[in-house]
């Protein structure tokens, strides 16, 4: 295991998730700083949303290993989800939120950022 590099929010180490015999993460690779802006960009079935699930503690990998800053909230929004229509887009955010636990005390944080911006209008069917 190496050093974790300073200043690193996230980082992935040799993470491998396999579908059958089909590898959709082959020892994949990546730290994120703090600061960065990261886009994932790839064909269909490249792994995208794979690891955008083990980010947010949704999935774990087969193998290797996902490491995050403490403060560090991650969410996911599935592909194929259920939004309640006749709620606002943040009442639908706080139940996004309240789906996944984080650490004691960032929830807290998320909410009051979260009520910190402007209210959004309902969604319309």
């Amino acid at each position: 295991m190496s050093e974790p590099i300073q200043n690193a929010i996230a980082s992935a180490t040799e993470l491998v998730v396999r579908f059958g015999n089909q590898a959709v993460l082959d020892r994949a690779t990546v730290t994120i700083l703090e600061g960065e802006r990261v886009g994932l960009v790839g064909r269909n079935g490249s792994g995208k949303s794979i690891f955008l699930q083990i980010a947010a503690g949704v999935m774990k990998p087969d193998a290797g290993e996902y490491n995050q800053r403490r403060d560090l909230v991650t969410g996911y929004m599935p592909q194929m989800f259920e939004l309640e229509e006749s709620a606002t887009v943040h009442a639908n955010i706080l139940a996004g939120a309240q789906r996944r636990s984080p650490p004691s005390g960032l929830r807290s944080k998320s909410r009051a950022a979260i009520g910190k911006s402007r209210r959004a209008p309902k969604f319309s069917a």
